[in-house]
């Protein structure tokens, strides 16, 4: 959600943003079957309680599936899901469903902006959204990281580190 945040601040206070990281997020409003999806999740949640890694394989399972059974990777987002508990869960799921379309702010984005996306493979629906993104951001680079899905800090956390560390420096 911190790409989400991060165009809300763009949103009241462009003018305060001195660099902007854009990882793993888009601009676009959720689509009509995200929705659902994201609303199906939360009838199961207030319904019953999800098994956690149920909760995790059902709201990953496109973006990080290849790695269920790395805990470097799901015992930190896990550790997260308990921390926020069902009606966190919930709550951010309907904050994600309700965002605006961030679009309109990018071609008014005038920041060093580092951008890091998935390659075609399990985010190949996301890196179109990407590169609209870097098109429309004029002072933005785009950084695709081979074989990585939504969690690039945890995936591939050196090349995240290293992409950072750079675009810092510039």
């Amino acid at each position: 959600m911190g790409g989400y945040v991060a165009f809300e601040i763009l949103r009241r206070a462009l003018e305060r943003v001195e660099r902007l990281a854009l990882i793993d997020t888009q601009a676009t409003p959720d689509s009509p079957e995200s929705i659902a999806r994201r609303r199906g999740l939360i009838e199961q949640t207030q319904h019953r309680p999800l098994p956690w890694r149920a909760a995790l394989a059902a709201a990953a399972a496109s973006s990080i599936a290849r790695h269920l059974d790395n805990p470097a990777i799901t015992q930190p987002i896990l550790d997260m899901a308990r921390e926020i508990g069902a009606e966190g869960f919930v709550r951010e799921q309907q904050a994600i469903m309700a965002r605006p379309d961030s679009r309109p702010l990018l071609v008014d984005i005038e920041v060093p902006d580092r951008g890091d996306r998935r390659p075609p493979g399990p985010g190949r629906r996301r890196l179109p959204r990407a590169e609209e993104m870097a098109a429309d951001i004029s002072t933005s680079r785009l950084v695709v990281l081979e074989e990585c899905g939504h969690m690039s800090p945890l995936e591939r956390p050196d090349e995240v580190t290293a992409a950072l560390r750079r675009w810092l420096t510039e």
